[in-house]
Parts: C-alpha cells; structure tokens; sequence
C-alpha cells in the first residue's frame, strides 16, 4: 500500500478517509491467520469453519478479531476519532 500511495500516485486522488481506510484495511488483512487454506479449514471441519459455517471463513475471522481488539482492548480502538458517518 505505502508503495502505491507513494510510487504509484495513487494518494493524488484520495481522500484522508480513503487512505486511513485502506491502511487500516491492510492491517487486518490476514491478522490471527492459521497458516491454512479455507478449503483445509473447512475439511478439517477447524472450529473456524463451524463458526462461520464454512464460508469465507477465514476473511470473516480477520475481520470479526480485528474488530474484537479495536473495541474490547484498551486504547486499540483506532476508529474512536473518526465521525459516525465516514465509519
């Protein structure tokens, strides 16, 4: 991401929000990932597999335990400045 916001130019045509966003989005992108593949997941029927009943179950758990530490561990809410509407 740093290298298309700086090299590619991207951040020219983005907005403060639309960079924080996809920072952030990179941050959880793959955060608490197993080592597996969803499809070995799901085989193996992992407790992930069952939580989200087997789909998109590991992009859901990225996403559910990065939530998970924003709002529940102390100053880990990364989002507590940003306005209800840009959310």
């Amino acid at each position: 991401m740093h290298y298309f916001l700086t090299t590619g130019k991207v951040k020219a045509w983005l907005k403060t929000i639309d960079i924080f966003s996809a920072l952030v989005a990179c941050m959880v992108h793959d955060y608490e990932h197993p080592g597996y593949t969803n499809h070995f997941v799901i085989r193996t029927k992992h407790p992930l597999a069952i939580r989200y009943s087997d789909l998109s179950v590991l992009e859901s758990h990225h996403l559910a335990a990065a939530f998970n530490v924003m709002f529940n561990v102390p100053d880990c809410d990364i989002l507590e400045n940003v306005n209800y509407k840009d959310r």
